[in-house]
């Protein structure tokens, strides 16, 4: 199972119900409370009856503070483990209270877009079964400029948190299959840790079809990071009418891209035109494509990527009739000045 697969299904089979964090604002109701924004403790006599509400927003690290409870840590709970906290810091006051608790505006439950999309920026997260497909399109889809890869880096976890989730989950470690595992012992030790926080980043090549297309059903989470890179450039060179550099557009192929350049010469080596791509490792590899069996239909088109360079070739055998054609062709281009100059 790919890294994809693994987070696609651990936020699948997830609950859904997202943490709360800095920013939100959470509403507090108390059957059988006086007003929880008068403050003080109740009085004999009072708790029959009367409604107690308050409205609070998380602040910058995660706590909140309401009368009667003090301060609370509600950061990085989901709405019900602040429920029954509430519920438990209560019990010295009244007997099973029944707190009813909703979160009111979701501001950290954001989603940041960026890159080639028609509208970058912030977007928050409406309902827990969102994607980035879904994310992208509320960002106006992609432009014209977009390449074939989507970069997804979910939210950094800190360090503590992880620790935490590491210890709780079964067999001591993560679900989250976005942040690497963490040593108890020396968690700095652990790859791709930088600072008190760390990350994993996936990237999704829409380039091979429907089995990357489907990743763009991974339902996203709070923090991520959408970034659209731009397609960038393939450079033409060789026995080529036209060499340059162009655009990268979707679905940009190998012919595509010669006939852009003008097509290949008379002399060129149309059946092993040389694709000289960069590797996952910064290498140079060549990749052969025969242009002749692309053209009867008997090998598919080959998709360029940023940064290719096309080479197309000469083939020796054509070169002697290359010479003798642009040779005739300059007798043509010069006879009428050679007549000039014999005074003809």
């Amino acid at each position: 199972m790919s890294r994809l697969d693994r987070l696609w299904e651990a936020r699948r089979s997830g609950s859904g119900d997202f943490p709360i964090g800095p920013g939100d604002v959470i509403s507090v109701f108390v059957p059988g409370l006086p007003d929880l924004s008068r403050g003080g403790a109740p009085e004999a006599g009072q708790t029959t009856g009367v409604i107690g509400g308050s409205t609070v927003k998380v602040n910058a690290q995660g706590f909140i503070e309401l009368p009667l409870i003090g301060q609370l840590r509600a950061g990085g709970m989901t709405e019900q483990q602040l429920r029954d906290a509430i519920a438990h810091r209560l019990d010295k006051y009244m007997y099973s209270p029944e707190v009813e608790l909703s979160v009111q505006s979701y501001n950290s439950r954001e989603v940041s877009l960026s890159g080639e999309v028609r509208s970058p920026g912030m977007y928050t997260i409406a309902r827990p079964n969102e994607t980035i497909r879904d994310m992208i399109v509320r960002a106006g889809g992609t432009t014209d400029n977009a390449g074939a890869r989507i970069v997804l880096t979910p939210a950094p976890l800190k360090l503590s948190a992880l620790l935490t989730a590491n210890n709780s989950a079964p067999g001591g470690e993560s679900d989250d299959p976005s942040y690497a595992k963490v040593s108890d012992t020396n968690p700095l030790s652990a790859p791709g840790v930088s600072g008190t926080t760390l990350s994993a980043t996936y990237v999704i090549d829409l380039s091979k079809g429907q089995t990357s297309q489907r990743y763009l059903n991974i339902p996203v989470r709070p923090g991520d990071t959408i970034y659209v890179p731009p397609s960038g450039s393939v450079t033409i060179i060789g026995w080529v009418y036209s060499p340059k550099t162009i655009t990268i557009t979707p679905g940009l192929t190998v012919l595509n891209a010669i006939s852009q350049a003008g097509g290949p010469l008379f002399a060129a080596d149309t059946s092993k035109i040389k694709i000289l791509r960069e590797g996952s490792a910064h290498e140079t590899r060549t990749v052969i494509v025969n242009l002749n069996d692309i053209r009867a239909a008997t090998a598919p088109d080959v998709l360029v990527q940023a940064n290719d360079v096309i080479d197309v070739t000469y083939s020796p055998g054509k070169i002697p009739g290359y010479a003798l054609y642009y040779a005739a062709q300059g007798l043509v281009s010069f006879a009428p000045a050679a007549l000039m100059v014999n005074g003809l």
